[in-house]
């Protein structure tokens, strides 16, 4: 069901974003996973059956009960939580219909890191043994001993969440940043169980800054935050995410919101 659940979210965020599964959104789900059109057809019969047996939505038929136009087009309101779980988000779902026509997603690009030093740490990761690195911190190139239990992306950037062995505590280390990696395996491995801020979960809120006088804008940004009627929006992280946000946030522009943790 798994595969499947990733297939049908696919289907189900056409819904979602587009509004219908049609011919052309059958055409662009058979090359994104490489099936032929009687498979999708198929597909779409059985997502329209689990679909509607979940009492989800019903969808547009013809005089005939059948499918108007053979395409999922919803007559009722879809539900507001995907009943697929593994539906791509908005992003994923532009660029696979509309990347590079249409859709544009535009920053500028950090380097990734070399495709060798990422097999070393995702090696790392699942053998669960420790790593050695050539890092480029601020202050300059030094050999490290680690060992990695997170990938994580935050802020346009890709860290690795590492028990550092040279200063006995847990760090994160840009991807980018690592110039060289090797299993060290006369280290033992330390995994995520002392990580204690790893571990901790932090509330976070992020709050409208804006004058009160100006109601426009203070609607404007509500809508472009998703912030509530009295002006916040709280979400919870893992404590070492935090900072990262915040200084996002802070840097570079004068935001009209902030992210403060709540203690």
């Amino acid at each position: 069901m798994a595969r499947k659940d990733v297939l049908f979210g696919w289907i189900e965020a056409c819904l979602h974003y587009g509004g219908t599964f049609g011919s052309s959104e059958k055409a662009v789900y058979c090359q994104r996973f490489g099936l032929s059109e009687p498979s999708a057809s198929r597909h779409q019969a059985e997502f329209l059956n689990i679909y509607e047996a979940a009492g989800a939505v019903t969808f547009a038929r013809n005089a005939a009960s059948r499918i108007h136009g053979g395409k999922l087009t919803p007559e009722t309101t879809l539900p507001a939580k995907p009943l697929f779980s593994r539906m791509p988000s908005l992003e994923t779902w532009l660029e696979d219909n509309f990347g590079g026509t249409s859709y544009f997603n535009v920053e500028i690009p950090r380097r990734e890191p070399e495709p060798w030093i990422l097999r070393a740490i995702i090696h790392s990761i699942r053998s669960k043994k420790a790593l050695q690195i050539t890092y480029h911190s601020r202050s300059g190139p030094s050999t490290r001993i680690v060992t990695p239990h997170a990938i994580v992306k935050i802020v346009g950037r890709t860290h690795m969440r590492a028990y550092d062995h040279s200063k006995n505590h847990y760090g994160d280390f840009v991807l980018s940043r690592v110039t060289a990696a090797a299993l060290n395996e006369q280290i033992a491995f330390v995994g995520n169980e002392r990580d204690m801020q790893w571990q901790t979960i932090k509330k976070v809120t992020v709050s409208d800054t804006t004058s009160s006088d100006d109601q426009t804008r203070k609607r404007g940004i509500q809508l472009d935050y998703g912030l509530d009627q009295t002006g916040q929006r709280s979400f919870k992280f893992r404590q070492p995410l935090v900072q990262y946000l915040i200084d996002d946030m802070e840097v570079g522009y004068a935001a009209p919101v902030q992210i403060t943790l709540d203690t």
